[in-house]
């Protein structure tokens, strides 16, 4: 059985993620960014961590019985 709480967690993380993304694309100008290793690899594991909370989310749903 699918687990409700599972589901809105990880559905929770991947709308956390996907908001620092966009909150960094707003704020960083494009020369910033690539100038900054720290800001670069700060988005690169932000990504890591919403397809993540996508791969978790995606096992949770497929090894539950039908």
């Amino acid at each position: 059985m699918v687990d409700k709480r599972v589901i809105s967690i990880k559905l929770e993380q991947i709308e956390q993620y996907h908001g620092e993304l966009k909150r960094k694309q707003e704020t960083l100008s494009r020369h910033e960014f690539l100038s900054s290793t720290t800001e670069q690899r700060a988005v690169e594991r932000m990504f890591e961590n919403a397809i993540q909370a996508c791969a978790d989310l995606a096992q949770h749903i497929a090894t539950q019985e039908f």
